[in-house]
């Protein structure tokens, strides 16, 4: 009785009844059936649906970037995939842009802090790490012994000024020394003076 039944089941499902038609329960089937799809596809469908959805996220965040509302027909960004691109292709290109806007920002924000340094910086060039944590700061001077040769301070100030432009020496501010044109001149100790040449300075 046993190796009966299967042959019954067998018979059942394949016997179509005179008429030509099926049972409710069949033609349910039929239209629930959904049709096999291969792995490969699967998985580029999946990618599809991704990328999709990374655009219009993309497409998103650009309107809240620029502040513009958003609009409800955008004809230059396609959702879906391009046929002529490959989606690897096409993926390498978000990757780009993406890399893309964060250089951007990353560059907005090394030239707010250039801004910041340089006006910072221009108080303070010419003062030690030192003195800006301790707050020195010098108002005179320093008094040294050093005085120009008479000969150079008896000079008049426009020879100075001719001499300062040739040399493109610039000078700001109160108490300008004389310009000096070689070590010679400036009373340095004897035996600097040779080392100075042989340098070539």
């Amino acid at each position: 009785m046993e190796e009966s039944e299967p042959e019954r089941k067998r018979a059942r499902t394949d016997e179509v009844p005179a008429g030509g038609s099926r049972s409710e329960a069949e033609d349910e089937d039929d239209e629930d059936y959904v049709p096999y799809v291969p792995l490969r596809q699967r998985r580029q469908l999946l990618l599809q649906k991704l990328l999709q959805r990374r655009r219009k996220g993309a497409a998103e965040e650009e309107q809240q970037d620029s502040g513009s509302e958003p609009r409800g027909d955008e004809d230059d960004i396609p959702l879906g995939p391009q046929s002529n691109v490959s989606l690897l292709d096409q993926h390498q290109h978000l990757k780009e842009k993406a890399e893309a806007r964060k250089e951007s920002a990353k560059e907005k924000q090394l030239k707010e802090e250039e801004k910041i340094l340089e006006s910072v910086a221009e108080g303070r060039a010419l003062m030690s790490v030192k003195e800006m944590a301790k707050g020195i700061t010098y108002d005179d001077p320093i008094k040294t012994s050093w005085t120009p040769p008479r000969y150079v301070l008896s000079m008049s100030e426009e020879r100075h000024e001719r001499v300062r432009k040739k040399y493109h020496i610039l000078v700001e501010g109160d108490g300008i020394p004389p310009p000096i044109k070689s070590f010679k001149e400036m009373k340095f100790p004897a035996g600097v003076v040779p080392v100075l040449q042989a340098l070539g300075l």
